[in-house]
């Protein structure tokens, strides 16, 4: 071993300021800490990496050593002199800034830029980066390598761009050469003698790109693992790579070991086990139980049914049936704001544990901007020691809901938690040209998704929500869609995207589709049924107009008189907020009995009114509870949340947003008293929905 070889020359990590320990970490023994880290996410198949390579002909701890090697190339870029002289350490043996030196583009793109440089020259024959490898082969494998070196480079989030000329400013002939020799010891390190036939084909190299997103993912997440310096500290002192690599794969392991361990599925038997309250089962959750999800491949379930028929607890059914089938590892749940996502984190709370066998500790994540201000959350947060295991017992009622702290610390890792839920921009991100979009496919990978309220969106969400859904399919997953109102148009536009990135035939819904419906596609194609709804949600709403706020304001005095409980929605922040104000001024319902709930309050504030909206207006809220109580609120409250009012005004709105607004009034089946009922009748006034509309014309 040569411990003067160029490519020990270059630092990979540095200090800012002078600690204990080494001051700079080598690069060569970083590129094989996040390989090692690699290795074992592979022969562990965390994530579910090992299948993924299975896929790619790669199923053994030997065929591992391409991503070994590939892993190891990840920070080529730092090679580059240009890269170098951002930490200078003038009293040790490593290269030293040079003249005419530029920094141009990040060290991802440089890396890329050199493998090209490399890579020319290789198939020129003026270089032997693949000594193993005879010269009339290389151009047959110029294209498969190419992708695995995008890949590799690609570990910041985002794909290298495009390098062009100005890269070569960045590096010098020293530089290039240390490159092209640490590619030879590599070669020799993980027995690169040859490459596999199969990525000649471009059948193989379609399918590695398929791929690209989630290996890219598998390799940010080797980067942020084999960079803590808590279990690779920092190492100058050459050594040869065979025996560092010994050390590299000792510190991998114990890295990874503290990564919460993926919970095992638990088998379907029934609805019992997820909704021991349900007693029978509603139409919609009658066909989610007994749908025939054999088929192979990705599949799209979209259920519409009312407000009240069990939608949720239909789309957990499905859930649980394609997970205990191996179609799914764990779950998102996506919806349109953080007050919906806070209701079903609350909700899902109380059974997700149930998707996953006795034994495991599944995390439970919410995903949305404002996380960290649910106290729910915070308190399911828990460390991976053995104290804080100890004090939050599996049996513990304060863990009903717990996530591992690796979870939460970072949005851009709570995907990778086994359920989630949040709102569904931070799944829409895995598709846009957000930084480590990848990171967030990696999360999604081989999860149910599970899209709720699906027509609250506008029509440059519902583009991005297409292309969340071709992105899913094409990876392999399944997705079930709830709605109450969707238009034919976007139930086609949904199921089209789907069926398009998981390779199916183009899908035909029918035109006379009926309502409540359900639509299956599959492998096998495009199954659809229609439903009946049960008996307790069929209703009849009457409408009736009223044509200015004093009309309104009258019947909210009447309601609160009569010791019943009324919801005024509001289209504006503004009107509301004058409505409530005017209620306050009047002196006629007493200040603790009247809410305020819209959109622009600080989110702790908000957090709170949520939680009084809960408590006040929930199924489970008592007569004394509900009394003389008034709710004046925006949009916020007209979808997800599990709200129930005696009388409802509201504005104006589009027809689907009225049937939403409806949904919430009188959803349970109450007594006289207000307490709630399992069975018929409603011992309540007929329904009826006011709205504040302008006098009709001709």
């Amino acid at each position: 071993m040569n411990f003067d070889a160029s490519y020990l020359r270059y630092w990979g990590k540095s200090r800012k300021t002078i600690t204990t320990g080494d001051n700079y970490h080598l690069l060569v023994y970083h590129c094989l800490d996040v390989a090692a880290c690699g290795y074992v996410m592979a022969i562990e198949n965390r994530f579910g990496m090992g299948a993924v390579l299975a896929e790619l002909g790669l199923s053994s701890s030997e065929d591992y050593r391409w991503i070994n090697f590939f892993f190891s190339c990840h920070d080529l870029g730092k090679f580059a002199n240009g890269f170098q002289r951002l930490a200078v350490h003038p009293q040790s043996p490593l290269v030293k800034p040079a003249a005419g030196i530029n920094t141009p583009a990040r060290h991802d793109t440089l890396g890329f830029w050199l493998w090209d440089k490399l890579e020319i020259d290789w198939l020129e024959g003026q270089r032997d980066i693949f000594p193993a490898l005879p010269s009339d082969q290389r151009d047959d494998f110029v294209y498969a390598l190419d992708i695995w070196m995008a890949i590799s480079t690609g570990h910041h989030g985002i794909p290298p761009d495009k390098p062009d000329d100005r890269c070569a400013t960045a590096f010098t002939k020293q530089d290039i050469h240390a490159a092209n020799e640490y590619f030879t010891v590599l070669c020799d390190l993980f027995t690169i003698n040859n490459f596999p036939d199969e990525w000649k084909t471009k059948a193989w190299r379609k399918k590695l790109k398929q791929h690209s997103w989630f290996l890219a993912g598998i390799i940010t997440l080797a980067d942020w693992l084999g960079s803590d310096e808590n279990n690779f500290s920092f190492n100058s002192q050459p050594m040869p790579l065979a025996e560092y690599w010994h050390i590299a794969c000792e510190k991998a392991n114990k890295a990874l070991s503290t990564l919460p361990h993926a919970s095992i599925t638990s088998r379907y038997d029934g609805h019992q086990a997820l909704f021991p309250f349900i007693d029978s089962l509603t139409p919609l959750q009658q066909r989610a139980a007994n749908l025939d999800i054999s088929p192979t491949g990705p599949q799209l379930i979209v259920l519409e049914d009312v407000t009240g028929a069990g939608k949720t607890e239909a789309a957990m059914i499905l859930a649980h049936r394609l997970m205990s089938a191996g179609k799914g590892r764990g779950l998102y749940v996506g919806l349109p704001t953080m007050a919906t996502s806070n209701a079903m984190y609350q909700r899902l709370g109380k059974a997700y544990r149930k998707l996953f066998s006795d034994a495991a500790r599944p995390s439970l994540v919410l995903a949305h901007g404002a996380r960290h201000m649910s106290t729910a959350f915070r308190q399911s947060v828990w460390q991976t020691d053995e104290s804080q295991d100890a004090y939050y017992a599996q049996n513990d009622a304060s863990a009903v809901a717990e996530c591992n702290t690796w979870f939460a610390d970072s949005r851009k890792k709570a995907l990778l938690a086994e359920v989630g839920v949040g709102t569904l921009d931070q799944v829409l991100m895995a598709v846009m040209p957000f930084r480590h979009q990848s990171l967030r496919l990696l999360g999604l990978h081989d999860k149910v998704l599970i899209l709720d309220e699906v027509h609250a969106y506008d029509g440059y969400m519902v583009k991005l929500l297409e292309g969340l859904l071709w992105f899913h399919a094409a990876q392999g997953g399944s997705a079930i869609v709830l709605t109450a109102t969707l238009p034919a148009t976007l139930r086609e536009k949904l199921l089209s995207a789907f069926a398009g990135g998981a390779g199916f035939a183009a899908a035909n819904p029918s035109v006379d589709a009926g309502y409540p419906w359900l639509s299956h596609l599959s492998s096998t194609g495009l199954q659809e049924y229609p439903l009946q709804t049960r008996q307790e949600v069929k209703r009849c709403v009457a409408v009736n107009w009223l044509s200015d706020v004093e009309h309104a304001l009258n019947l909210i005095y009447r309601v609160v008189e009569a010791g019943q409980c009324i919801c005024w929605v509001r289209n504006t922040v503004d009107d509301a907020l004058m409505v409530f104000l005017r209620l306050l001024s009047d002196g006629k319902t007493a200040q603790q009995d009247l809410l305020l709930f819209h959109s622009r309050f600080a989110y702790a504030d908000r957090m709170t009114i949520e939680e009084n909206t809960l408590a006040w207006f929930g199924k489970d809220a008592l007569p004394e509870q509900r009394r003389g109580k008034v709710l004046i609120a925006t949009q916020v409250v007209e979808q997800s949340l599990d709200l129930d009012f005696d009388w409802m005004i509201s504005d104006l709105a589009p027809v689907d947003l009225l049937i939403q607004r409806a949904g919430r009034l009188q959803r349970h089946i109450r007594d006289t008293q207000g307490v709630c009922k399992s069975s018929l009748p409603d011992e309540r006034h007929s329904p009826v929905l006011h709205i504040l509309a302008p006098e009709w014309q001709e």
